[in-house]
């Protein structure tokens, strides 16, 4: 049975529960290799990835690169390309912030920390996998962001 995405490989950060774990049983049930990415206990970390294994037949590996550091960025880029030899997808996910508040109250840290959750790590993951995809003429890259930078929640979510 040929799927989908057989012979294509995905990197999706913040995918080890939640949406992101969504986003990698889809793309593994056609056929996708996946690299999951985020924090969490070990042992259940490691038990999804043998269930996307087992389930889809696919090869998925785990890197707990932390998306605020452009260097784990790196190496968890470098760990996806020698585990499938190329990235076909990369799904933008990891989300985090260390506190939430009106704009005249956000800590010069908290909005720190939001911006590196938010947009440092989706701009390093994207441009460190673009290169190789640029190159074979393939890819696709998708960022996943919050209802609130639709609604925001002015009392509490004011770095959306």
């Amino acid at each position: 049975m040929v799927r989908f995405l057989d012979d294509k490989s995905a990197v999706i950060t913040g995918s080890t529960s939640g949406i992101g774990l969504g986003y990698a049983r889809a793309l593994a049930a056609e056929g996708c290799n996946i690299l999951l990415n985020g924090f969490g206990d070990e042992a259940e970390i490691e038990t999804v990835r043998l269930t996307l294994e087992a389930d889809f037949g696919v090869k998925a590996v785990f890197n707990g690169a932390d998306m605020r550091d452009s260097k784990a960025i790196k190496a968890m880029i470098n760990a996806a390309n020698d585990a499938f030899g190329k990235i076909d997808i990369l799904i933008n996910n990891a989300g985090g912030s260390s506190g939430f508040a009106p704009v005249a109250e956000l800590s010069e840290d908290a909005w720190q920390e939001a911006a590196a959750w938010i947009l440092h790590s989706a701009f390093w993951a994207t441009r460190l996998a673009l290169r190789d995809m640029e190159s074979r003429q393939w890819g696709r890259i998708i960022n996943i962001g919050s209802v609130e930078g639709k609604q925001v929640n002015k009392e509490n979510v004011s770095h959306y």
